[in-house]
């Protein structure tokens, strides 16, 4: 291989007064040996020259970056570009020669705190010379803190009804919602909230928030938010209670339970559409109903959501009609001689017929209650008023009830009789 002193492969230094010179050249092939030889030109300068030694140089690594980072818990990788054969790449942190890590490629311990760190890589070639250290400055970043979930997540929800999750956001920090705490599948990321589907079925559901820093350090354990879907209540889960057959105009109070919802709270409507609140509690005192009236209730307490339209409790309040006296038939003896009893028999086509036996017209003194009435020792005529009520009939009024009098005739006495024919007669006539 024939280098010329005008190559660019040659470096030729002249040392003071001309005593000593050095060349330094890269060779484009493999050689074991070096020859001097000076042209026609140098021989007009130097008298003589001397060959003293010629060395092999190892060249210094060039390194892929002169900089590294990595998270605390992971290692920075650090490589030298295009090693050369034959060659034995040695490491160090600061002056400590990492043993057992010779090669071109390097891995930082992880176990390393954060902070900047100075690594070192050196070449050592066969003739056993070691090339300068070329170094390489290893930054560990801290992982970010573990999210905080906001104080005001909602912690449940109901079907068809989607909520919006969040975590305290900090400045520099992304955030990535996964469906798993390790793994799973990536729902939404660089955002602090997350919003839950619409179709979500009753349950609870646990969403996984993990905090990254502009290095990419990410925090060791995903923050877990959780949020519990409830059901809805069902009709048969309201029970009411109160009157629901009034006799006029005139309002009532009714009373709504749960035996299957733990503290409920009821809301009462007035459409079926369940938009016109009319009361919320238990307890509902109605306006004056001037017509046959339904209400619709609904139910909400621990667990459960309230019932949805189709299913709310329905309660149908009735205004029905006075009975009147045609309503009532009454049969048995009404008429009866002094000192006897009757026995008057009630009936009607009203379904669950109520009857009530008065004495008096203005229906203030009960006599008896039920269909079968024996009265008692009449002496004189007497007149008893009767009422009914049942499905669908309020109370007869004192202007409509039944009025059954029961005459008595007087008993005979010696007055009441006439004798005829001879009062005297002759012995043995």
């Amino acid at each position: 291989d024939v280098v010329s002193l005008n190559s660019q492969l040659i470096d030729l230094d002249l040392a003071a007064n001309g005593s000593e010179a050095t060349l330094v050249f890269i060779p484009t092939k493999q050689f074991d040996g070096v020859q001097l030889s000076l042209n026609s030109g140098l021989v007009g300068v130097l008298t003589s020259i001397n060959f003293n030694y010629a060395q092999r140089s190892i060249t210094a690594p060039e390194v892929s970056s002169a900089t590294a980072s990595s998270c605390m818990g992971s290692s920075a990788v650090l490589s030298v570009n295009n090693p050369k054969p034959n060659t034995v790449y040695k490491w160090y942190q600061g002056n400590v020669y990492q043993a057992g890590k010779d090669g071109a490629t390097f891995l930082t311990d992880a176990t390393l705190t954060a902070g900047n760190y100075d690594f070192f890589v050196s070449a050592t070639g066969n003739n056993g010379c070691e090339t300068a250290k070329v170094k390489v400055v290893v930054t560990i970043t801290p992982p970010p803190a573990a999210p905080l979930p906001t104080t005001t997540n909602p912690i449940a929800t109901c079907i068809n009804s989607p909520v919006t999750l969040s975590v305290q956001p900090v400045a520099g920090i992304i955030y990535s919602w996964y469906s798993a705490a390790t793994g799973g599948s990536l729902l939404v990321s660089n955002s602090s909230s997350f919003t839950t589907n619409t179709n979500l079925l009753p349950g609870t559901y646990t969403y996984y928030v993990e905090a990254q820093t502009g290095s990419n350090c990410t925090n060791a354990t995903r923050t877990p938010v959780t949020i519990t879907v409830n059901q809805n209540s069902l009709a048969s889960d309201i029970q009411v209670a109160g009157n629901i057959n009034l006799c006029s105009v005139s309002t009532t109070v009714l009373t709504a339970s749960s035996l299957t919802v733990a503290n409920p709270k009821f809301t009462w409507y007035s459409d079926a559409s369940l938009i016109n609140v009319v009361n919320v509690g238990a307890t509902f005192s109605t306006a004056q109903i001037t017509s046959n009236t339904t209400y619709y209730i609904t139910v909400s307490g621990d667990g459960r959501c309230a019932n949805l339209i189709g299913n709310a409790a329905t309660v149908n309040v009735v205004i029905n009609p006075v009975a009147v006296a045609t309503d009532i038939n009454v049969s048995g003896t009404t008429t009866l001689c002094a000192g006897s009893s009757a026995t008057l028999v009630a009936s009607s086509s009203v379904p669950n017929a109520i009857f009530t036996w008065y004495s008096d017209a203005a229906l203030t003194s009960v006599a008896f209650s039920g269909a079968s009435f024996t009265t008692p020792i009449l002496t004189v005529g007497t007149t008893y008023y009767v009422t009914i009520k049942g499905d669908g009939k309020c109370e007869n009024t004192s202007a409509t009830a039944k009025a059954v009098t029961v005459t008595i005739n007087p008993l005979s006495n010696a007055n009441d009789i006439n004798i005829s024919g001879t009062l005297s007669v002759c012995k043995n006539s």
